[in-house]
């Protein structure tokens, strides 16, 4: 197939892969370890909770605090030379991280994942906006699958092994290992993929350029988004709006799949784990199928539909699943897969998840064209910024939800209407919406 033998086959490329690649996978490996030793091991079930929330709390923190000005540095220096920095640096957070778990030190811990939020809020901004520095045009689309569809297969692996090798005899030291190994992966491969200009690492800039990086420099946090925001007609504060809603529908579906489960489908954590695992699948399927379909070129016109669908197929699963009767003993993986109607649930949430892989590719793609290659980075940190406020706005608006005794299927039900609206609301802006590529 020309989507593997044309990219995926090509050495840069390749290395590009590996860096991101193993970097969402360390990243879950430490969080979800770190997760399990704070429920099983380290507090008393009356602090985990807390403690839990905290460490995703100074996860994403430096989301917020630093993506702008890591957005600013990817535009003002060569990004593959920051790339190497970034992951040399993680380097020596893995070998911190070591240390933290084999000592058991808590405060340890959540100063690592702090660290590991930072060294995202840096790298992030360069993932997506070296992509049309590094791939020619008509392969961007490619590219983009690639890189969003391994993510959440990344994003499963690291949970899953995270979360499994901790918890077992010698497993810390394993997972210190793999973790370490992992890292010096990363910056290896970051040292195959070749600068943009050997000979210096800062970008040539015009005085007048110049000026204007260095008043962002002072207020690079404020810029961004002023920047983004007032060419709204241009279409990219649209972009960044409508992927960030799908980080809420994700953030929002992922971290209750384990309650969804348990309490409304009376099966254990294997078919957590499956559900996980037929998401990622799905959502790497979706991508690959967008590619296929558009063959490179970049249209929106889907996106409302493709809401559309995966509110349905999330209906269906909320219907579902309030009609399987209630069990008095969890269900295998294997019963949970011979229960009907109950396992049409895991359908439902693989269609979804290829209908949300369809629809984030393009949305993408299309950030990176319509912005100047010197605002790129600055541009995607913006996103970064504002996946995490729409993750956090997702675990808030569950908590009131639940704090006003919604159950879980009240829940997706509210989001089943936030697609609606959100999908009336991106069907009046492709008629507002003019997509360039620069």
């Amino acid at each position: 197939m020309s989507f593997s033998r044309n990219l995926i086959s090509q050495s840069k490329f390749q290395a590009l892969f590996i860096v991101q690649f193993f970097g969402a996978f360390n990243d879950n490996l430490f969080k979800n370890a770190l997760v399990m030793l704070i429920t099983y091991r380290i507090m008393v079930d009356s602090d985990a909770g807390l403690a839990i929330t905290l460490a995703a709390g100074l996860f994403i923190l430096p989301f917020f605090l630093f993506s702008p000005y890591g957005g600013y540095l990817a535009d003002r220096w060569d990004k593959v030379w920051l790339m190497r920095k970034i992951k040399l640096a993680e380097v020596l957070i893995m070998l911190m991280a070591s240390l933290a778990l084999v000592s058991g030190e808590m405060g340890l811990m959540l100063m690592v994942l702090f660290l590991l939020g930072l060294q995202s809020a840096f790298f992030g901004p360069i993932k997506y906006s070296i992509l049309p520095e590094q791939v020619p045009l008509n392969q961007l689309m490619q590219a983009n699958a690639w890189f969003s569809g391994s993510t959440f297969v990344a994003i499963l692996i690291g949970t899953v092994i995270g979360g499994l090798v901790v918890l077992m005899d010698g497993g810390i030291f394993w997972l210190s290992g793999l973790m370490l190994g992992l890292a010096l992966l990363g910056y290896m491969a970051s040292r195959m993929i070749p600068l943009a200009n050997a000979s210096q690492q800062k970008i040539e800039t015009t005085p007048e350029k110049d000026a204007e990086n260095n008043a962002d420099n002072n207020q690079a946090w404020w810029t961004i988004f002023k920047n983004t925001f007032q060419h709204f007609a241009d279409g990219r504060g649209y972009i960044v709006v409508a992927i960030s809603f799908l980080w809420f529908i994700g953030a929002s579906l992922l971290s209750q799949f384990p309650m969804w489960v348990k309490d409304f489908l009376y099966a254990d954590e294997q078919v957590a784990v499956l559900f996980m695992a037929l998401f990622a699948l799905g959502f790497a399927l979706g991508a690959w199928l967008i590619n296929q379909h558009l063959k490179g070129r970049t249209q929106l016109r889907y996106q409302p539909f493709l809401l559309l669908l995966m509110a349905v197929a999330l209906v269906d699963a909320i219907w579902v699943t309030s009609q399987v009767p209630q069990q008095s003993q969890l269900l295998s993986l294997t019963d949970y897969l011979s229960q009907w109607p109950g396992n049409r649930v895991m359908f439902d949430l693989l269609l979804l998840a290829l209908f949300a892989g369809a629809y984030a590719v393009p949305l993408y793609t299309q950030l990176q064209r319509q912005v100047v290659s010197r605002q790129r980075a600055q541009a995607f940190a913006l996103n970064n910024v504002m996946n995490a406020l729409f993750m956090v706005a997702s675990a808030l608006l569950i908590m009131l939800g639940y704090s006003l005794n919604f159950n879980w299927l009240e829940v997706a039900a509210g989001l089943v209407f936030a697609m609606l609206i959100m999908a009336i609301i991106e069907w009046r802006w492709r008629n507002n919406i003019t997509l360039f590529d620069h």
